[in-house]
């Protein structure tokens, strides 16, 4: 997902992936129980890594094994939206080619 906003937004995306991982690191050690209520509606709701953190606490914890199960099924979805993307991405014109071309007359 990094890679697919850096090749398609370039270093602005960089920004908005910080504070995702900021903001997001601390919470996904600590129970969802434990939260504020601003966190949990918040700021835990749109991570994309709570996804991985609630399949493997299931994984481990609740012993339910390898399933395809609903963060399975979020993870693929985001893993092929951001391959898509970086493949678009790679078809998308850049800004350059016309600054170049006025340039050379």
């Amino acid at each position: 997902m990094i890679s697919a906003g850096l090749a398609w937004i370039g270093i602005k995306a960089m920004p908005l992936f910080v504070l995702i991982l900021f903001f997001g690191a601390p919470l996904l050690a600590m129970p969802p129980e434990f939260m504020s209520s601003f966190y949990h509606d918040w700021i835990y709701s749109w991570l994309p890594m709570r996804f991985m953190v609630d399949g493997l606490r299931e994984l481990f914890f609740f012993d339910n094994g390898l399933s395809w199960n609903h963060p399975t099924m979020v993870l693929v979805g985001i893993g092929l939206g951001s391959l898509v993307i970086l493949c678009a991405s790679a078809l998308k014109p850049s800004g350059n080619m016309e600054n170049d071309t006025q340039s050379n007359m």
